[in-house]
C-alpha cells in the first residue's frame, strides 16, 4: 500500500466538524492553490471510487472551471466528507 500525502485533505480531515462550513470552504480556498485542492479532490474522489460503494449518497465528480474553480473545488470535497 502506498502512502499518499495530501495537506489540503488532512486539514479537512481533522478540522470537518470543528466548524461551519462555510469557514472550512473560505480558509482552504483562500490558503492552498488550486493544484493543491484540484489534486486533493482528484485523490479523494479515486480513492472512493475505488471502494466500489454501489449507494447513490456519493456525490459524483464535477470538472470545476474559471474564478470560482478553487472555492468549488473545497465544495465537493467536503460534500464528499459528508
Amino acid at each position: 500500500m502506498a502512502l499518499v500525502v495530501s495537506e489540503v485533505l488532512c486539514y479537512l480531515q481533522n478540522n470537518f466538524g470543528k466548524f461551519p462550513r462555510a469557514l472550512l470552504v473560505t480558509t482552504v480556498s483562500g490558503f492552498y492553490d488550486e493544484k493543491e485542492v484540484s489534486e486533493g479532490k482528484n485523490l479523494l474522489f479515486s480513492t472512493v471510487k475505488k471502494m466500489d460503494i454501489t449507494t447513490d449518497d456519493v456525490p459524483r465528480y464535477k470538472k470545476r472551471q474559471g474564478e470560482q474553480q478553487n472555492r468549488g473545488d473545497v465544495e465537493d470535497i467536503i460534500g464528499l466528507l459528508e
